[in-house]
């Protein structure tokens, strides 16, 4: 059978096999081919259009596009899969990388394969399926396992407790780090009119102090609430644009705020979360923030509810 990269070669001379080649590059499998030097020569659309860099050849792709390996950590360009074979004309097979660009990040299961050898170093084939919406699903269900774990440690710690307003919101910041790593969250708490806003988790943006500032109608509609307030598109126009967003001085597209209340006392709590991209939060996430948010109204104001109503 020819080789392929002498398919690759005739590719715009209209013959049947190259025309069949192209149309694996069409498809949604991911193939690319290197010349000896280690410049892409063809690449999957696809590919191209996930990493939003179009249909890009040669030192597009090499300019912008990182790898990573399957652990995660940056890899100089020797050490890519496909650079590595190119040098030692040995096959590698069934490897995960995450391609990355400033356009999107694709993760990919590879193998890569010479072709023939050059002055410059072997041609190199590289066969891959997208597997990135199987290893994010991965990803959050790790996540979801270490919130589920933070938030029963944070329940052991406060079983049989009333704590303070202060030691709660550093309690906190284990599970919240977990729920939103990349994002900010916040104790919010009544006081008299206004409300007090105290950084449990810092994620992105400016560094959060504690401020004090107004509690609207809006506000104090929402923390009655049985569930989460959920806006995962804030626009400028919405409240939190108006007064919050330019008060903790970073910028969000997602927030999520679930009140804690003490009927007996008649007072009004949040904890939320927020993060700089719309659509940031899955249900298992509301989920929790609601669990943590009646965790600590419990620990809160439990104790001097139970001790109004006796005193009533």
């Amino acid at each position: 059978m020819e080789a392929l990269s002498s398919l690759v070669r005739r590719a715009e001379a209209g013959d049947e096999l190259a025309t069949a080649l192209g149309a694996i590059l069409d498809s949604g499998l991911i193939v690319m081919t290197r010349d000896g030097a280690g410049r892409f020569v063809q690449v999957s659309p696809v590919l191209g259009e996930r990493l939003g860099i179009g249909d890009g050849r040669g030192d597009v792709y090499t300019r912008e596009m990182r790898y990573f390996g399957g652990n995660g950590r940056l890899l100089a360009i020797s050490e890519i899969p496909a650079q590595q074979v190119r040098t030692s004309g040995r096959r590698r097979r069934g490897e995960l990388n995450l391609l990355e660009t400033a356009g999107g990040r694709v993760w990919m299961q590879q193998s890569n394969l010479p072709l023939e050898q050059t002055a410059e170093g072997w041609s190199v084939l590289t066969i891959g399926a997208d597997v990135t919406e199987l290893v994010e699903r991965a990803e959050a269900a790790e996540r979801a396992a270490a919130v589920r774990g933070a938030l029963l440690r944070l329940s052991a710690e406060l079983a049989g407790r009333t704590v303070t307003y202060e030691e709660m919101a550093a309690l906190l910041r284990e599970p919240m780090a977990a729920l939103v790593p990349d994002g900010n969250a916040l104790l919010l708490r009544q006081v008299g009119a206004d409300f007090d806003m105290t950084p449990v988790y810092h994620g992105f943006g400016a560094s959060l102090n504690a401020r004090h500032s107004h509690l609207p109608a809006e506000m104090r509609e929402r923390w009655s609430q049985p569930q989460a307030h959920v806006n995962q598109d804030v626009r400028e126009t919405d409240m939190y644009g108006a007064r919050v967003v330019a008060e903790l001085e970073n910028q969000f597209r997602s927030v999520a705020v679930m009140g804690y209340s003490s009927v007996a006392l008649s007072q009004l709590g949040a904890l939320g979360m927020h993060h700089p991209e719309a659509n940031a939060f899955d249900a298992w996430q509301i989920e929790s923030l609601e669990l943590a948010a009646r965790l600590v109204g419990r620990a809160l104001y439990g104790g001097a509810a139970q001790a109004e109503r006796r005193s009533a």
